[in-house]
């Protein structure tokens, strides 16, 4: 796993497999998933997004894509949940939310469920909440 900055943007961001993980403008750190997420994968999704939020000074809010993911392992699941619960303390907004994507994120949230949290069906609409 190898942090990369894009110039133009000076933005950091992080590829795990097909998953983007990347560090956006307003301290929103956004993961898109594509395809499935075994243990393994999800395992390193986190500890890139802890890489890329480590050092930010203020709360850091979560945009999740699951527009494209696909199938969630039961091993990867409780790894996301228990990473939501130790690492989430911003608004975490979920979008791309299909039938199969909705299932993925209650199973991405389970038991650590936040206040803060909402499903949205676009990544627009997503990103208006987050910025309120």
């Amino acid at each position: 796993m190898e942090i990369t900055e894009k110039a133009e943007t000076r933005q950091k961001e992080i590829w795990v497999e097909k998953n983007r993980i990347y560090l956006g403008k307003d301290n929103v750190l956004n993961f898109i998933n594509v395809g499935e997420m075994t243990e393994n994968i999800a395992t390193e999704c986190c500890d890139a997004m802890l890489k890329l939020v480590s050092d930010q000074e203020k709360e850091v809010d979560f945009l999740i894509d699951l527009g494209k993911g696909g199938k969630l392992f039961p091993a990867a699941r409780k790894i996301l949940q228990e990473f939501t619960k130790k690492h989430v303390h911003g608004k975490l907004a979920f979008c791309g939310l299909h039938p199969v994507a909705r299932v993925l994120a209650s199973f991405f949230m389970g038991p650590a469920k936040k206040k803060e949290m909402r499903f949205f069906k676009t990544k627009g609409e997503a990103e208006m909440w987050i910025k309120d």
